[in-house]
Protein backbone atom coordinates (compact mmCIF):
# COMPACT_ATOMS: atom_id res chain seq x y z
CA UNK A 1 0.00 0.00 0.00
CA UNK A 2 1.47 3.23 -1.18
CA UNK A 3 0.94 4.82 2.04
CA UNK A 4 3.34 7.45 1.46
CA UNK A 5 1.83 8.74 -2.06
CA UNK A 6 -1.56 8.45 -1.35
CA UNK A 7 -1.87 10.32 2.19
CA UNK A 8 0.91 12.61 2.55
CA UNK A 9 2.97 12.82 -0.64
CA UNK A 10 4.76 16.10 0.48
CA UNK A 11 6.20 14.41 3.70
CA UNK A 12 8.22 12.16 1.46
CA UNK A 13 10.10 15.21 -0.12
CA UNK A 14 10.77 16.35 3.56
CA UNK A 15 7.79 18.10 4.71
CA UNK A 16 6.77 16.84 8.34
CA UNK A 17 4.61 13.54 7.90
CA UNK A 18 1.58 12.85 8.91
CA UNK A 19 1.82 9.80 11.15
CA UNK A 20 -2.23 9.63 12.51
CA UNK A 21 -3.28 10.25 8.38
CA UNK A 22 -1.23 7.65 7.93
CA UNK A 23 -2.66 4.85 10.48
CA UNK A 24 -5.95 6.57 9.65
CA UNK A 25 -6.01 5.89 5.86
CA UNK A 26 -4.42 2.21 6.79
CA UNK A 27 -7.17 1.29 9.28
CA UNK A 28 -10.09 2.60 6.67
CA UNK A 29 -9.06 1.21 3.73
CA UNK A 30 -8.49 -2.44 5.55
CA UNK A 31 -11.91 -1.59 7.08
CA UNK A 32 -10.29 -2.52 10.73
CA UNK A 33 -12.20 -2.10 13.75
CA UNK A 34 -9.93 -0.80 15.87
CA UNK A 35 -6.19 0.27 15.38
CA UNK A 36 -3.37 1.17 18.08
CA UNK A 37 0.30 2.27 16.93
CA UNK A 38 3.17 3.80 18.40
CA UNK A 39 5.85 5.88 16.73
CA UNK A 40 8.88 6.33 19.06
CA UNK A 41 12.56 7.88 19.05
CA UNK A 42 15.31 7.30 21.07
CA UNK A 43 15.51 9.40 24.39
CA UNK A 44 11.83 11.24 23.36
CA UNK A 45 7.80 10.37 24.84
CA UNK A 46 6.50 7.76 22.60
CA UNK A 47 3.83 8.79 20.71
CA UNK A 48 0.53 6.92 20.36
CA UNK A 49 -2.07 6.41 17.78
CA UNK A 50 -5.63 4.82 18.84
CA UNK A 51 -8.57 4.86 16.23
CA UNK A 52 -11.70 2.85 15.92
CA UNK A 53 -13.65 0.11 18.33
CA UNK A 54 -12.40 -2.68 20.37
CA UNK A 55 -16.09 -4.06 19.99
CA UNK A 56 -18.08 -3.46 17.38
CA UNK A 57 -21.61 -4.71 18.92
CA UNK A 58 -20.92 -2.58 22.31
CA UNK A 59 -19.13 0.37 20.30
CA UNK A 60 -16.16 0.32 22.99
CA UNK A 61 -13.59 2.81 21.65
CA UNK A 62 -9.92 1.29 21.64
CA UNK A 63 -7.63 3.23 24.07
CA UNK A 64 -3.78 3.16 24.83
CA UNK A 65 -4.27 -0.02 27.51
CA UNK A 66 -6.33 -2.25 25.32
CA UNK A 67 -5.50 -5.62 24.81
CA UNK A 68 -4.72 -6.90 21.87
CA UNK A 69 -2.89 -10.34 20.62
CA UNK A 70 0.18 -9.71 19.95
CA UNK A 71 1.09 -13.32 17.85
CA UNK A 72 4.35 -14.22 17.31
CA UNK A 73 5.49 -10.60 17.95
CA UNK A 74 6.01 -12.84 21.96
CA UNK A 75 9.02 -14.79 20.25
CA UNK A 76 10.90 -10.70 20.90
CA UNK A 77 9.87 -11.08 24.62
CA UNK A 78 10.99 -14.98 24.27
CA UNK A 79 14.41 -13.81 23.63
CA UNK A 80 14.76 -11.18 26.02
CA UNK A 81 13.76 -14.40 28.52
CA UNK A 82 16.41 -16.69 27.03
CA UNK A 83 19.32 -14.03 26.80
CA UNK A 84 18.72 -13.10 30.38
CA UNK A 85 19.64 -17.00 31.49
CA UNK A 86 22.40 -16.66 29.02
CA UNK A 87 23.43 -13.40 31.14
CA UNK A 88 23.62 -15.40 34.31
CA UNK A 89 25.01 -18.29 33.15
CA UNK A 90 22.08 -20.57 33.58
CA UNK A 91 22.46 -21.60 29.90
CA UNK A 92 25.07 -21.27 27.24
CA UNK A 93 24.58 -20.14 23.58
CA UNK A 94 25.84 -22.69 22.04
CA UNK A 95 25.15 -25.71 24.22
CA UNK A 96 22.97 -29.07 22.70
CA UNK A 97 19.88 -28.28 24.00
CA UNK A 98 19.22 -31.91 25.22
CA UNK A 99 22.02 -30.80 27.54
CA UNK A 100 18.79 -28.98 29.27
CA UNK A 101 15.97 -31.22 27.72
CA UNK A 102 17.31 -34.82 27.93
CA UNK A 103 14.34 -36.19 27.50
CA UNK A 104 13.46 -34.58 24.40
CA UNK A 105 14.52 -36.04 21.29
CA UNK A 106 14.19 -34.68 17.74
CA UNK A 107 13.50 -36.71 14.34
CA UNK A 108 15.48 -36.24 11.06
CA UNK A 109 14.17 -36.39 7.65
CA UNK A 110 17.90 -36.52 6.25
CA UNK A 111 20.55 -38.86 6.72
CA UNK A 112 23.56 -38.09 8.59
CA UNK A 113 24.59 -38.45 12.10
CA UNK A 114 22.95 -37.49 15.08
CA UNK A 115 21.75 -33.67 14.75
CA UNK A 116 22.66 -31.47 17.61
CA UNK A 117 20.33 -28.10 17.94
CA UNK A 118 21.75 -25.16 20.02
CA UNK A 119 19.93 -22.48 21.98
CA UNK A 120 21.20 -19.86 19.48
CA UNK A 121 20.24 -22.06 16.07
CA UNK A 122 16.85 -21.90 18.03
CA UNK A 123 16.46 -18.35 18.47
CA UNK A 124 17.98 -17.38 14.57
CA UNK A 125 15.72 -20.11 13.14
CA UNK A 126 19.01 -22.22 12.22
CA UNK A 127 17.67 -25.36 13.80
CA UNK A 128 16.48 -27.46 10.80
CA UNK A 129 13.01 -27.09 11.69
CA UNK A 130 10.82 -25.65 8.31
CA UNK A 131 7.29 -24.17 8.72
CA UNK A 132 5.51 -26.48 10.61
CA UNK A 133 1.38 -26.48 10.12
CA UNK A 134 0.02 -27.63 13.46
CA UNK A 135 1.44 -25.17 15.94
CA UNK A 136 -1.96 -22.79 16.32
CA UNK A 137 -3.67 -24.58 18.76
CA UNK A 138 -6.45 -22.57 20.78
CA UNK A 139 -8.43 -22.80 23.99
CA UNK A 140 -11.67 -20.63 25.11
CA UNK A 141 -11.10 -17.87 28.00
CA UNK A 142 -13.19 -20.14 30.23
CA UNK A 143 -11.43 -23.24 28.70
CA UNK A 144 -8.05 -25.21 30.74
CA UNK A 145 -5.18 -24.47 28.39
CA UNK A 146 -2.49 -27.50 27.88
CA UNK A 147 1.53 -27.33 29.61
CA UNK A 148 4.36 -26.19 27.78
CA UNK A 149 5.93 -29.47 27.41
CA UNK A 150 2.26 -30.87 26.00
CA UNK A 151 2.02 -28.88 23.55
CA UNK A 152 5.90 -29.49 22.62
CA UNK A 153 5.60 -32.99 22.18
CA UNK A 154 2.86 -32.46 19.89
CA UNK A 155 5.34 -30.07 18.03
CA UNK A 156 7.90 -32.44 17.78
CA UNK A 157 5.77 -34.76 15.55
CA UNK A 158 7.72 -32.40 12.52
CA UNK A 159 11.34 -33.68 11.71
CA UNK A 160 14.84 -31.59 11.09
CA UNK A 161 14.73 -30.89 7.41
CA UNK A 162 17.96 -29.66 6.93
CA UNK A 163 20.96 -29.82 9.04
CA UNK A 164 21.05 -27.45 11.77
CA UNK A 165 23.15 -23.96 11.24
CA UNK A 166 22.99 -24.95 7.21
CA UNK A 167 20.65 -22.33 6.65
CA UNK A 168 17.25 -20.70 8.12
CA UNK A 169 14.04 -20.89 8.15
CA UNK A 170 11.23 -19.75 10.24
CA UNK A 171 9.33 -22.23 12.63
CA UNK A 172 7.65 -21.90 15.45
CA UNK A 173 8.46 -24.76 17.03
CA UNK A 174 11.77 -23.07 17.70
CA UNK A 175 10.48 -21.35 20.55
CA UNK A 176 8.13 -23.72 21.96
CA UNK A 177 11.61 -25.68 22.69
CA UNK A 178 12.82 -22.58 23.52
CA UNK A 179 10.04 -21.81 26.30
CA UNK A 180 10.39 -25.34 27.75
CA UNK A 181 14.04 -24.96 28.23
CA UNK A 182 13.00 -21.57 30.36
CA UNK A 183 10.75 -23.92 32.13
CA UNK A 184 13.22 -26.42 33.25
CA UNK A 185 16.22 -24.07 33.75
CA UNK A 186 14.31 -21.44 36.12
CA UNK A 187 11.64 -23.85 37.71
CA UNK A 188 8.75 -22.38 37.19
CA UNK A 189 6.28 -22.31 34.37
CA UNK A 190 7.36 -19.77 31.14
CA UNK A 191 3.82 -17.29 31.96
CA UNK A 192 5.49 -16.76 35.53
CA UNK A 193 8.83 -16.40 34.29
CA UNK A 194 7.95 -13.71 31.86
CA UNK A 195 5.75 -11.95 34.24
CA UNK A 196 8.32 -12.07 37.62
CA UNK A 197 11.46 -11.58 34.80
CA UNK A 198 10.23 -9.44 31.83
CA UNK A 199 6.82 -8.00 31.99
CA UNK A 200 6.30 -6.69 35.52
CA UNK A 201 10.26 -5.03 35.55
CA UNK A 202 9.54 -3.21 32.31
CA UNK A 203 6.47 -2.11 33.81
CA UNK A 204 4.36 -3.96 31.18
CA UNK A 205 1.14 -4.19 33.83
CA UNK A 206 -1.84 -4.60 30.99
CA UNK A 207 0.37 -7.92 28.93
CA UNK A 208 0.08 -11.63 30.47
CA UNK A 209 -0.63 -15.29 28.56
CA UNK A 210 -4.42 -15.16 30.36
CA UNK A 211 -7.57 -12.81 30.43
CA UNK A 212 -7.74 -14.37 33.75
CA UNK A 213 -4.61 -12.39 34.71
CA UNK A 214 -5.68 -9.11 32.93
CA UNK A 215 -7.60 -6.39 33.59
CA UNK A 216 -10.90 -6.80 32.81
CA UNK A 217 -13.31 -4.47 30.12
CA UNK A 218 -9.80 -3.74 28.19
CA UNK A 219 -9.61 -6.26 25.77
CA UNK A 220 -10.43 -5.99 22.43
CA UNK A 221 -12.45 -8.94 20.30
CA UNK A 222 -11.00 -10.19 17.71
CA UNK A 223 -12.80 -9.91 14.08
CA UNK A 224 -12.16 -11.84 10.78
CA UNK A 225 -13.96 -10.92 7.30
CA UNK A 226 -16.14 -13.11 5.55
CA UNK A 227 -14.26 -15.01 2.42
CA UNK A 228 -11.36 -13.36 3.50
CA UNK A 229 -7.65 -15.14 3.47
CA UNK A 230 -7.88 -15.83 7.17
CA UNK A 231 -11.31 -17.15 6.87
CA UNK A 232 -10.33 -19.71 4.53
CA UNK A 233 -7.23 -20.53 6.53
CA UNK A 234 -9.25 -21.39 9.54
CA UNK A 235 -11.40 -24.20 7.35
CA UNK A 236 -7.66 -25.92 7.66
CA UNK A 237 -6.55 -24.64 10.90
CA UNK A 238 -9.16 -25.92 12.84
CA UNK A 239 -11.78 -29.13 12.65
CA UNK A 240 -14.99 -27.25 12.83
CA UNK A 241 -15.91 -28.07 16.08
CA UNK A 242 -13.09 -25.83 17.44
CA UNK A 243 -13.98 -23.15 14.07
CA UNK A 244 -17.78 -22.95 15.32
CA UNK A 245 -16.26 -22.42 19.06
CA UNK A 246 -13.91 -19.58 18.18
CA UNK A 247 -16.83 -17.93 16.43
CA UNK A 248 -18.96 -15.93 18.40
CA UNK A 249 -20.88 -13.88 15.05
CA UNK A 250 -21.51 -16.67 12.34
CA UNK A 251 -23.00 -14.90 9.78
CA UNK A 252 -22.79 -15.04 6.53
CA UNK A 253 -22.04 -11.28 5.59
CA UNK A 254 -19.56 -8.62 6.78
CA UNK A 255 -17.01 -9.55 9.47
CA UNK A 256 -17.48 -12.26 11.91
CA UNK A 257 -16.25 -12.01 15.65
CA UNK A 258 -14.10 -14.25 17.65
CA UNK A 259 -14.82 -15.10 21.28
CA UNK A 260 -12.49 -14.20 23.77
CA UNK A 261 -10.02 -16.76 23.10
CA UNK A 262 -5.78 -17.83 24.29
CA UNK A 263 -3.25 -19.76 22.28
CA UNK A 264 -2.05 -22.98 23.55
CA UNK A 265 1.63 -21.54 21.92
CA UNK A 266 2.95 -19.54 24.91
CA UNK A 267 6.30 -19.04 23.82
CA UNK A 268 6.00 -18.39 20.48
CA UNK A 269 2.43 -16.48 20.06
CA UNK A 270 0.72 -16.51 23.65
CA UNK A 271 1.03 -13.04 24.46
CA UNK A 272 -1.60 -10.80 25.12
CA UNK A 273 -1.00 -7.00 25.52
CA UNK A 274 -1.34 -3.47 24.94
CA UNK A 275 0.29 -0.38 22.67
CA UNK A 276 1.43 0.88 25.75
CA UNK A 277 2.95 -2.05 26.94
CA UNK A 278 4.96 -2.53 23.91
CA UNK A 279 5.71 0.91 23.72
CA UNK A 280 7.54 0.21 27.17
CA UNK A 281 9.59 -3.14 25.36
CA UNK A 282 10.54 -0.57 22.12
CA UNK A 283 12.11 1.68 24.59
CA UNK A 284 14.18 -0.99 25.95
CA UNK A 285 15.09 -2.91 23.40
CA UNK A 286 16.20 0.74 21.53
CA UNK A 287 18.80 1.73 24.61
CA UNK A 288 21.78 0.15 24.17
CA UNK A 289 23.54 1.84 26.17
CA UNK A 290 24.26 1.05 29.85
CA UNK A 291 22.23 2.01 32.23
CA UNK A 292 18.10 2.04 33.00
CA UNK A 293 17.73 -1.43 31.70
CA UNK A 294 20.90 -3.09 32.85
CA UNK A 295 18.47 -4.94 35.96
CA UNK A 296 16.59 -6.18 32.87
CA UNK A 297 18.96 -7.48 30.96
CA UNK A 298 22.69 -5.62 29.81
CA UNK A 299 23.29 -3.63 27.27
CA UNK A 300 25.80 -5.85 25.52
CA UNK A 301 22.90 -8.71 25.59
CA UNK A 302 20.41 -6.08 24.19
CA UNK A 303 22.88 -5.24 21.42
CA UNK A 304 23.34 -8.93 21.20
CA UNK A 305 20.37 -9.93 19.31
CA UNK A 306 20.63 -8.04 16.33
CA UNK A 307 23.54 -9.74 15.23
CA UNK A 308 22.74 -11.40 12.30
CA UNK A 309 26.01 -12.65 10.20
CA UNK A 310 24.00 -11.75 7.04
CA UNK A 311 21.16 -14.23 8.13
CA UNK A 312 17.75 -13.44 7.42
CA UNK A 313 17.40 -13.61 11.81
CA UNK A 314 19.01 -12.12 14.50
CA UNK A 315 18.00 -13.36 17.94
CA UNK A 316 14.48 -13.76 17.53
CA UNK A 317 13.95 -10.62 15.58
CA UNK A 318 13.73 -10.92 11.80
CA UNK A 319 16.20 -8.77 9.50
CA UNK A 320 15.22 -6.00 6.87
CA UNK A 321 11.56 -4.65 8.22
CA UNK A 322 12.51 -1.57 6.36
CA UNK A 323 15.43 -2.39 4.40
CA UNK A 324 19.03 -1.90 5.68
CA UNK A 325 19.49 -1.57 9.23
CA UNK A 326 16.21 -2.24 10.58
CA UNK A 327 14.71 -5.38 12.78
CA UNK A 328 11.36 -6.31 13.43
CA UNK A 329 8.52 -8.89 13.34
CA UNK A 330 5.38 -9.80 12.34
CA UNK A 331 2.35 -11.67 13.57
CA UNK A 332 -1.07 -12.55 13.08
CA UNK A 333 -3.45 -15.08 13.07
CA UNK A 334 -7.64 -15.04 13.24
CA UNK A 335 -8.68 -11.71 14.63
CA UNK A 336 -5.23 -9.94 15.14
CA UNK A 337 -2.55 -8.48 13.68
CA UNK A 338 0.90 -7.31 15.39
CA UNK A 339 3.95 -5.15 13.22
CA UNK A 340 6.82 -4.44 15.06
CA UNK A 341 10.24 -2.61 13.19
CA UNK A 342 12.62 -0.60 14.22
CA UNK A 343 16.51 1.01 13.88
CA UNK A 344 18.74 0.77 16.34
CA UNK A 345 20.77 3.57 14.20
CA UNK A 346 18.62 6.27 13.79
CA UNK A 347 16.77 5.21 17.13
CA UNK A 348 13.66 5.01 15.98
CA UNK A 349 10.93 2.17 16.07
CA UNK A 350 7.14 1.94 15.07
CA UNK A 351 4.47 -0.49 15.90
CA UNK A 352 1.30 -1.28 15.44
CA UNK A 353 -1.45 -4.00 16.40
CA UNK A 354 -5.04 -4.24 14.65
CA UNK A 355 -8.32 -6.57 15.79
CA UNK A 356 -8.52 -7.64 12.13
CA UNK A 357 -5.86 -9.81 9.71
CA UNK A 358 -5.25 -8.04 6.78
CA UNK A 359 -2.63 -9.21 5.16
CA UNK A 360 -1.81 -5.72 3.38
CA UNK A 361 1.35 -3.94 5.16
CA UNK A 362 0.52 -0.47 5.97
CA UNK A 363 4.36 0.17 5.05
CA UNK A 364 6.58 1.32 7.95
CA UNK A 365 9.89 2.28 6.71
CA UNK A 366 8.25 5.79 5.61
CA UNK A 367 7.26 5.96 9.62
CA UNK A 368 11.44 4.91 10.52
CA UNK A 369 12.49 7.32 8.35
CA UNK A 370 9.34 10.42 9.59
CA UNK A 371 12.15 11.90 11.92
CA UNK A 372 16.46 11.46 12.03
CA UNK A 373 16.27 12.89 16.08
CA UNK A 374 18.11 10.67 18.32
CA UNK A 375 21.98 9.44 18.35
CA UNK A 376 23.17 6.56 16.99
CA UNK A 377 23.47 3.65 18.24
CA UNK A 378 26.82 0.86 18.51
CA UNK A 379 27.04 -1.12 15.57
CA UNK A 380 24.61 -3.64 15.88
CA UNK A 381 24.50 -5.90 12.77
CA UNK A 382 26.47 -8.39 10.68
CA UNK A 383 28.70 -9.48 13.41
CA UNK A 384 28.92 -12.52 15.45
CA UNK A 385 27.00 -13.66 18.30
CA UNK A 386 30.14 -14.98 20.25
Amino acid sequence: MAVCASVVSASCSGVKLDEHAIFETYRESNRIPGLVAVTLTRGAEPKIFVSGVANTRKNVPVTPSTQFHYYSVTKLFTAVAVLQLVERGDIDLDADVRQYLPDVEFKQAFSGERAVVTIKQLLSHSSGFDRETDSLGFHLASEQGISTMDLLRLLLRNELKFRPGTKSSYSNVNFAVLAAVIERVTGQTFEAYMRDAVLRPLGMHDTDFSYRTLPSQQTASGYVGRWSMMDWMMIFLYPSSRRDALLLDKSWFGDRELNLFELEAKGFGGMIGSIADLAKFLEFQLDLEEGQYDRVLGAAYRRMVFRHNNSPYGLGWAVGCAGEGTFGHVGGGPGFKSVVCLSPERGRAVAYLTNKFVSDDLGVDVLLRGSEQGSASPETGGDSNN
